[in-house]
């Protein structure tokens, strides 16, 4: 029987037993977002996280930029809320505009603060293998991995993306936890072959149902972190349900780690006390 790794039932088994852990904390906290892009994506995404942060008690504190903003003016920003003592956390949605040197913002931002992890001194002590904050995508996906007891060790795992939230953070969790991990991308070739024989495979490519049976084989465990819609313009993933079918087991989208991910930005921060 395929086995579905359902986010929504884990953010809420997770959600009881962080309340103690905040409620534990005598400290106001308090969460900055800086958004330098405010399409409707991101705004889908700053709602889902508000709720949260008020579930939690937690202040947000949201930077809307309208896409015209400098590198230099995002710096600024960095700096300043590096410096206030009442905000523990800080994150900055991507996509940036084209015109910001986005690895300069970055080397600005301070580490303990970092709750997705993209610092230099984060990403740093990620390849060393160190104890960090880690992106919160990449995070939402190792838990999820956890809680469904899916082994890690010594497994083929394929990962078809290689950006800086999610590919490669998850390369080095997966190596820390023993897999054997190739990433692939959009110059990879034969990728339905390489997919074929994981016994895990994790994507995240933005194309809407791309991944068909040809990818997969009947061990796979497949996690699905792409976000697309339809010919319905209804929610979808990478994958296609027909893959379903036939895998061990799956992520659905919406469902899947979508919910565990700002389960994750919790954790982060919660971590932040010990960096």
């Amino acid at each position: 029987m395929v086995k579905i790794l359902d986010g929504k039932k884990l953010s809420l088994t997770l959600k009881e037993e962080l309340k103690s852990k905040f409620d534990s904390i005598k400290q106001h906290l308090k969460l900055a977002i800086i958004m330098p892009i405010c399409d409707d994506a991101s705004i889908a995404y700053l709602n889902s996280r508000e709720r949260l942060c008020k579930e939690f008690n937690i202040e947000l504190c949201v930077y809307k930029f309208d896409g015209n903003e400098t590198t230099e003016e995002l710096v600024e920003l960095v700096k300043k809320l590096n410096l206030d003592d009442s905000i523990q956390g800080i994150m900055i949605d991507r996509p940036f505009p084209k015109q910001v040197n986005e690895d300069k913002v970055y080397e600005f931002l301070d580490y303990r603060k970092d709750i997705d992890g993209c610092s230099l001194i984060s990403c740093g002590k990620l390849f060393q293998a160190q104890d960090c904050l880690v992106s919160s995508t990449a995070v939402g996906v190792m838990t999820l991995l956890k809680y469904y007891n899916i082994d890690l060790v010594g497994k083929n795992v394929v990962i078809v993306n290689r950006s800086k939230i999610v590919g490669i953070p998850l390369m080095h969790l997966l190596l820390k936890e023993n897999s054997t991990v190739t990433i692939c991308h959009s110059k990879t070739k034969n990728l339905a072959r390489i997919c074929s024989k994981a016994d895990i495979i994790i994507t995240a490519i933005g194309k809407a149902k791309y991944f068909t049976k040809e990818y997969v084989n009947a061990k796979t465990t497949i996690i699905d972190v792409g976000i697309n819609y339809d010919e319905n313009n209804k929610i979808c993933g990478d994958v296609d349900q027909e893959v379903y079918e036939i895998v061990d087991s799956y992520s659905p989208v919406p469902g899947g780690v979508g919910p565990v991910t700002n389960i994750a930005l919790l954790l982060n921060l919660l971590k932040t006390f010990e960096i």
